[in-house]
């Protein structure tokens, strides 16, 4: 695992700024108080991700969860072949991890790989064990939590996934979009990203994302930065 602390204020040392945080009350601290804040999250670490970083492998101990503030991430799963499988893609609000809070002893069910530079706060699973065992009435929010996550695998198996591979793109593009918020760019996943989520051949894809480029649907920013042309 590799990442650096970050925060707007170099006195915190990797701690967030849990109350001013822009998505606190789409992801696992929703609804607490700044005092109780205070008391749970001095574990908890603000860490910026560098694109290409896994937060989480797959069969490792469960030892934290990701809330995500900023980026997308990858969840991936393998079988006993060491074949990889991508289930869904996640941005800021989701919580990774969270499967593994049905048990004490769970270990990681996915693998989780950053698809952009990540904004994302690392919580020691004894503070979510602690949450839960006094404020057993914030099962609410984790329910919340679970709904996201399952309307995310749902988006990757009705729209990343069906249709003419043209429109499977566009859907992914658009949900890359999406996460990135206010700053409308965002990096392109690999081809091989790509075919892992569309089904689709390298040279199909290649053909139609240059397609979309000639088209001004897709506009390079920057490097391997994109922004889509919205519709009027």
């Amino acid at each position: 695992m590799s990442g650096k602390s970050i925060c707007t204020s170099f006195e915190w040392r990797g701690r967030p700024d849990c109350i001013n945080c822009a998505v606190r009350q789409s992801v696992l601290f929703a609804d607490l108080d700044e005092e109780l804040l205070s008391v749970l999250l001095s574990s908890v670490s603000n860490c910026l991700y560098d694109t290409g970083a896994t937060l989480c492998r797959q069969g490792d101990p469960a030892i934290s969860l990701f809330s995500l503030r900023k980026g997308v991430v990858k969840i991936e799963v393998s079988d006993r072949n060491g074949d990889a499988s991508i289930l869904r893609l996640l941005g800021p609000g989701a919580v990774i991890g969270l499967e593994t809070t049905l048990d004490s002893v769970e270990p990681y069910h996915c693998t989780a790989t950053a698809l952009s530079r990540l904004d994302a706060c690392r919580i020691p699973m004894q503070v979510f064990q602690r949450l839960m065992s006094d404020h057993p009435e914030h099962y609410k929010v984790i329910v919340r939590l679970w709904k996201k996550h399952l309307e995310a695998a749902d988006e990757t198996l009705l729209q990343f996934r069906s249709g003419e591979l043209k429109e499977r793109l566009l859907n992914i593009l658009n949900t890359l979009s999406r996460f990135a918020g206010e700053r409308g760019t965002f990096l392109l996943p690999s081809g091989r990203d790509l075919g892992a989520l569309t089904g689709g051949t390298p040279s199909s894809i290649s053909r139609i994302m240059a397609d979309f480029k000639r088209g001004g649907i897709l506009h390079q920013r920057d490097g391997n930065t994109y922004f889509l042309q919205q519709e009027e």
